[in-house]
């Protein structure tokens, strides 16, 4: 008995750790420790539920659909699970197939942050920001302390052309202190994005002294958001891109108005 309980504990601990660093996008780190879960308790299903994302968000749809789909038979009634397989689904371009998943996880969990998060994205995704925003408003508040939500309402927002309450939506999430470093590193990455656009049309040849100064002084924010993005250390595939549409906008800036 004393054995089982140490056993549980060891697992317990394992999946703790695993998680902060699914959370903190060290995928590695959680591979080795969702695995090592894995060989002692094939059919744990946190272990099984976290390597599948593992997979997912490493980009390897295959290995990700097989692990949740063994999440899904240890425990069918597991939400988890078949939200993971909506993501899948969603990932390949299958939005009839997750739409499905999701629906079937909502009638699990009606109030369930991260589905409706998921439904949210799958909606955003088929370009219905309208229809996205109410779940994933929702979803925050559920769980204010997540980053991804905060991150996907301002995606939302700044998708539909709302600059300032998408910018609010970042600063509100960067300032509760989130600790999914990926997230972090996405919303300052949005934020630069966001100020950048923010810049459009705000600039006359007319009136450089009084227009220009505070257009560069946000492209200097939207530099430092960047900045503190990389600085980070989490893989942000987009940052390149979102500094050169910070330097493209500076340079129509100092031709319009020659410092």
């Amino acid at each position: 008995m004393i054995w089982l309980m140490l056993l549980a504990c060891s697992v317990a601990s394992r999946v703790e750790k695993a998680d902060a660093d699914l959370r903190a996008g060290n995928l590695a780190s959680a591979e080795e420790r969702y695995r090592a879960v894995l060989d002692r308790s094939p059919e744990q299903v946190d272990a099984l539920y976290g390597l599948g994302w593992v997979y997912h968000l490493d980009g390897d749809p295959g290995r990700a659909r097989e692990y949740f789909k063994r999440c899904v038979r240890v425990a069918a009634e597991d939400l988890r699970c078949i939200r993971g397989l909506g993501s899948v689904a969603m990932s390949e371009g299958n939005s009839v197939q997750a739409r499905s998943y999701y629906d079937q996880a909502l009638v699990l969990e009606p109030n369930d942050a991260r589905v409706l998060s998921s439904l949210g994205l799958l909606l955003l995704s088929q370009g219905d920001e309208e229809g996205a925003l109410p779940h994933l408003l929702r979803a925050g508040q559920l769980e204010p302390e997540r980053g991804e939500h905060s991150y996907n309402v301002a995606e939302a927002y700044f998708r539909k052309g709302q600059h300032q309450e998408a910018l609010d939506a970042i600063d509100a999430g960067l300032a509760k202190g989130a600790t999914e470093l990926r997230f972090v590193g996405l919303m300052l990455e949005l934020r630069a994005l966001v100020l950048v656009r923010m810049t459009s049309g705000r600039v006359d040849p007319l009136a450089c002294e009084s227009t220009a100064p505070p257009v560069l002084s946000w492209l200097a924010a939207a530099d430092a958001d960047l900045d503190r993005a990389e600085a980070i250390g989490v893989a942000l595939p987009n940052l390149p891109a979102a500094r050169r549409q910070v330097h493209r906008r500076r340079s129509k800036v100092t031709e319009k108005c020659p410092q």
